[in-house]
C-alpha cells in the first residue's frame, strides 16, 4: 500500500461490517469514503456476486474521470478487473480510488464479506450524512 503509517476506522458503526447477499442483492458501483479496506470473503454464492473494480478512475487532487465512470455503469467500460475471491481470500484494496461493486447473487447461496476500514490519519469517522446513507442512521 505504500502508507507510513494505517490507523483503524474508529466509526462504531463502519470500522468492521458484514455484508450478506442473497439472491438479487449486490452492492452497486461506488468509491470508499475511507483510504482503504481489508476485505475477508467468508462465504462465496455458487452464482454471481462478483468483485468487479476499475482503477485510474479517481487520482487525488484531480477531478474524477466522470465519462469512463459513467461508461463503468453503463456495462460499456472495457477495463472492468473481476478476480478471482473466494472463501478465505484476504484482500487489501484502495476503494477510495477504484470504484467497484459486488455484482447481484445469483439463484440459491449468499455472499458473505468481513470488511475492515482503515485510514491514514488517526481517529478518522464517517460523517452523519455518510453513516445514514450507508447504515441508516448516524452517530447523533
Amino acid at each position: 500500500m505504500a502508507l507510513p503509517q494505517v490507523h483503524v476506522n474508529e466509526c462504531p458503526l463502519s470500522s468492521c461490517v458484514f455484508t450478506v447477499a442473497e439472491a438479487g442483492e449486490l452492492q452497486d458501483w461506488h468509491f470508499d469514503g475511507n483510504d482503504f479496506i481489508v476485505t475477508l470473503m467468508l462465504e462465496d454464492s455458487p452464482k454471481g456476486g462478483h468483485f468487479e473494480f476499475a482503477t485510474g478512475l479517481r487520482r487525488p487532487n484531480r477531478e474524477d474521470d466522470f465519462e469512463s465512470i459513467s461508461q463503468v455503469i453503463a456495462g460499456k467500460y472495457a477495463d472492468v478487473n473481476r478476480p478471482d475471491i473466494r472463501p478465505g481470500t484476504l484482500t487489501l484494496f484502495k476503494g477510495k480510488y477504484s470504484l467497484h461493486r459486488a455484482s447481484a447473487v445469483e439463484g440459491e447461496g449468499r455472499r458473505v464479506m468481513a470488511v475492515l476500514s482503515y485510514e491514514t490519519t488517526p481517529g478518522r469517522i464517517g460523517g452523519n450524512e455518510y453513516l445514514k446513507l450507508f447504515y441508516g442512521r448516524g452517530l447523533v
